[in-house]
């Protein structure tokens, strides 16, 4: 996740002023940077929620000469590996994404399919300018390839010039055989960190591997489930639990409930996506219409299926603690809080 929020970013701007604002920026930028130097763009509001800014006119032809030597070499090839624009190019894309990304903001979470921006930005250069520029390149490979060579930064560590450079901390345009070992050694340490942690958090694990169980029973209305799921503690459902994010579940049973200490409630909430034996075959819909089994619920015929799907329900584990709110667990048979939900009663507090 690279969650930002842009230093420019106003709630208050519609998509339509954030395209003004760009364009005025652009305009400065043609003026005070040499990059920009006979650039023409058109920045324009798509969708309901995106920006499209596309590159008509540059002084400057940004195409990778390696790339289109590749591809000259071989045309069914990608050029998998080789960056499609020159250094010089790139500064000149990623400046552009900066100042529009100046106005955005992201909080998307793509593990959840969650996805959360002021805008989507697409940025790219104009289809007959990009056929142009790759031909340009192609006629005079030779000629580009040397501009490009004389044009690399050198690696500070090594001295060799960079095509692709690599920041590592504070060490900034490294080559890749300069900055692979540091790398490696970064994610070395950090596999050794998370073994630790696992092997840490195994051994606190234990103390809930015995728990005390009472039987449930009996349906009851209106569990809210936060809309957001698999969360990994419950201060995550916690933050959702305002109007609009969530949903209300009818009827629900409570199959059992599990009766922990304070410190076993500490350490299940912070825990809630391991798995555990008491909460395995545990969750899922069912119904108390007779003579209508669950497993059979596809071969009903639509008026079956409505009769059970009036009376059912879902089933849950309650979790309970001396001094701390209840909650209740629905793990769909996974063994571990898939969703967590609370009364309403607890909402209203």
């Amino acid at each position: 996740m690279n969650h930002f929020i842009g230093s420019k970013y106003d709630a208050n701007l519609s998509i339509v002023d954030i395209c003004k604002k760009i364009r005025t920026q652009l305009k400065d930028e043609i003026k005070k940077n040499t990059l920009f130097e006979e650039a023409k763009f058109s920045v324009r509001k798509r969708d309901y929620n995106a920006i499209s800014i596309v590159v008509l006119e540059m002084g400057f032809n940004p195409q990778n000469p390696l790339r289109i030597q590749e591809y000259i070499k071989n045309p069914h090839s990608a050029g998998t590996g080789i960056p499609l624009y020159s250094p010089k190019g790139l500064e000149f894309l990623n400046r552009i994404k900066e100042i529009a990304n100046a106005y955005n903001y992201d909080k998307s979470d793509t593990q959840i399919d969650y996805f959360s921006v002021n805008f989507y930005l697409d940025l790219g250069l104009h289809y007959n300018l990009e056929e142009k520029q790759r031909e340009e390149v192609a006629a005079n490979i030779d000629q580009f390839l040397q501009e490009m060579n004389d044009s690399l930064p050198l690696c500070p560590e090594c001295g060799k010039k960079v095509l692709d450079s690599w920041d590592f901390e504070d060490k900034k345009g490294l080559c890749w055989d300069c900055v692979s070992p540091l790398i490696k050694a970064r994610d070395d340490n950090e596999k050794e960190k998370y073994k630790r942690q696992i092997e840490e958090t195994e051994q606190i694990l234990q103390k809930l591997v015995n728990v005390f169980e009472i039987p449930g029973g009996g349906i009851i209305d209106r569990i809210c489930f936060p809309k957001l799921n698999k969360r990994n503690t419950l201060k995550g459902y916690f933050e959702q639990l305002h109007p609009g994010q969530y949903h209300v579940q009818s009827r629900v049973m409570i199959k059992k409930v599990i009766v922990l200490t304070a410190e076993q409630y500490e350490i299940f909430s912070n825990h809630l996506l391991h798995r555990f034996e008491w909460l395995e075959e545990c969750g899922g819909s069912d119904s108390t219409a007779e003579g209508l089994s669950s497993d059979d619920y596809y071969k009903l015929s639509p008026e079956e299926q409505k009769t059970w799907e009036d009376h059912s329900y879902l089933e849950v584990v309650k979790i309970v603690c001396d001094g701390k709110p209840a909650f209740f667990v629905n793990p769909e048979g996974y063994g571990y809080a898939r969703y967590v939900g609370f009364s309403e009663d607890y909402l209203e507090k």
